[in-house]
């Protein structure tokens, strides 16, 4: 016996064996929020179990037709009006300015009558076949993004209180579980918050000496946002440290967020050049690479006094590849 696992499955085939419009992905009845007569029958006419599911499906198949045909043509449509003039009031009516444009907005007047009805034909047609998020279900949405925007301010002040008392360790760990959440949070409230978690992880990760948390991309992201000066005065740490990989760090993220070539990319790469450590140089030179012409002062200054052999040879490389 073929085992019948879903009713509204079974319903959408029938619908395109019928040819129906609402039978696409993207339409108002394959949506559960838009089918509360089919959902109806689903959850209780429905059975279980693949047997008893073949059995019934005799009666309940005409039964769920007309259900998803009384939500597609009756039940969802008639939800979908206020939203329909709602929107028409917003969009030809809501706005208007008598007190500096007068004569315009009577010349408009006549067009916002005669485009009311177009538009909330269209509107509510659209509404009532595609799956268009209601005003109500849209400002629930809102509200509960505004509340996990509050959770995740009150956390990322912990973090920071963390950070301030000394305790990197633990403020490593809640920055990265907050940079995850956030991730998959709504982007309009969040853009900031993500923003913030990721330059306390990136903090917490300096003080720790732990960098496997770092990520070039959303850093440099940051270098180009309303938190450059932030991520700027943590750089500034970085590259006075004793550590000679934050050292490296630094200057790998400062010139990520500018543009090659330019006088601040040198700037940060010659800086590099002349660091005391010669992973760090070395690292420098393969960022001078790119444009090598840029270096030749700082390239024959290592390829002459360097004492690490590798990075005088690196720079004597470089040289050559200069002048041809």
């Amino acid at each position: 016996m073929i085992a019948i696992h879903s009713l509204r499955r079974i319903i959408r085939s029938s619908l395109a064996l019928l040819g129906c419009a609402i039978a696409s992905g993207g339409c108002a009845v394959m949506n559960r929020e838009n089918t509360p007569a089919f959902n109806f029958v689903e959850d209780h006419l429905w059975p279980s179990t693949p047997g008893k599911q073949a059995a019934a499906l005799p009666i309940v198949l005409p039964i769920g037709l007309v259900a998803a045909s009384a939500d597609a043509f009756v039940i969802h449509p008639a939800t979908v009006v206020d939203d329909a003039v709602l929107d028409t009031r917003d969009a030809l009516w809501k706005r208007w300015d008598w007190d500096k444009r007068y004569v315009t907005e009577c010349m408009k007047l006549p067009w916002r009558v005669v485009l009311t009805p177009v538009f909330v034909t269209g509107d509510f047609a659209g509404r009532s076949l595609f799956d268009v998020p209601g005003r109500a279900s849209q400002a629930k949405a809102d509200a509960e993004a505004k509340v996990q925007a509050a959770g995740s301010e009150k956390r990322l002040e912990e973090i920071q209180a963390l950070l301030d008392g000394g305790r990197p360790e633990e403020a490593l760990s809640k920055a990265e579980n907050e940079r995850e959440r956030l991730r998959g949070t709504r982007g309009g409230l969040s853009n900031d918050l993500a923003a913030r978690a990721e330059l306390l992880l990136a903090r917490a990760s300096f003080q720790c000496g732990d960098y496997s948390h770092f990520s070039r991309s959303a850093l440099a992201d940051l270098l180009a946002g309303s938190l450059r000066e932030k991520l700027d005065a943590l750089l500034d740490e970085m590259r006075s440290s004793d550590d000679p990989f934050a050292r490296w760090k630094a200057c790998e993220l400062h010139v990520l967020g500018v543009e090659r070539g330019s006088e601040e990319w040198r700037g940060g790469v010659a800086q590099a050049l002349s660091d005391a450590n010669p992973v760090v140089r070395s690292n420098g030179l393969r960022e001078a690479g790119l444009k090598p012409e840029m270096f030749a002062a700082e390239l024959e200054r290592i390829a002459r006094e360097d004492d690490d052999a590798y990075c005088a040879a690196y720079a004597k490389s470089l040289l050559a590849r200069a002048r041809n």
